[in-house]
């Protein structure tokens, strides 16, 4: 409510209400059509300030917000985006720090076309994020539905992948262990587990649910 007053009705009409994340006590990072904005809803003045993107003709599909420790020892917040380039058929997984966004920018571009990004997290005060991707152009024999990519985007490295054959749409992480995931989506909750050495994905034999009733269910989150 506060932030609604402090923007005019036209700018408003313009940002998608699913992805509007913190990033400090009284800062926000939002998108507005394929724009990247952060409000300080503490200034009275120049309190709106766009971030300048190498790819600001890309549709945003998902943003979130993560953490890496900085060399002074604080912590700093990112901005986590899957973009799809339209013209191409391509997704990349963008970070962006909103401090500096030129020179502390990640892209990765995917390898396989037609995907798009519906997730994506940055593991806190580490190198790393995690996507979930959706095949847009499904053909029914097709199994490669959902993609599962684990990313060092220091580097701008696809570290490993995996293809799911289920519809998924939401992941979390064992803050106290990263390398342990847990994927949901319609009819599946299973845990995986990431193995950086050997540089892949595997899902853990451990069940929480008995098989038919995990594919009774649509686990959102």
């Amino acid at each position: 409510d506060i932030i609604s007053k402090r923007i005019t009705p036209m700018e408003a009409y313009h940002i998608n209400p699913r992805f509007i994340q913190y990033i400090g006590e009284n800062k926000v990072v939002f998108i507005s059509g394929s724009n990247l904005v952060t409000y300080d809803y503490s200034e009275k003045k120049n309190c709106q300030k766009f971030i300048v993107r190498k790819n600001n003709k890309f549709e945003i599909t998902y943003l979130s917000v993560g953490t890496l420790k900085a060399e002074s020892g604080k912590e700093e917040y990112l901005v986590c985006l899957g973009e799809y380039d339209n013209a191409n058929d391509y997704y990349y997984t963008t970070i962006v720090n909103p401090k500096n966004p030129i020179t502390n920018y990640y892209s990765i571009q995917s390898e396989e076309p037609v995907f798009k990004v519906n997730f994506a997290t940055i593991l806190n005060n580490t190198p790393y994020c995690v996507t979930i991707s959706q095949n847009e152009k499904i053909i029914k024999k097709d199994k490669k539905q959902s993609k599962l990519e684990f990313i060092k985007y220091t580097m701008q490295k696809v570290v490993s992948k995996a293809f799911i054959t289920e519809e998924l749409n939401s992941c979390c992480y064992n803050p106290k262990n990263t390398i342990e995931l847990i994927l949901c989506g319609r009819g599946y909750v299973r845990l995986w587990n990431i193995f950086i050495n050997q540089g892949n994905l595997k899902e853990n034999q451990q069940r929480f649910l008995r098989g038919k009733h995990e594919k009774e269910h649509n686990f959102l989150k």
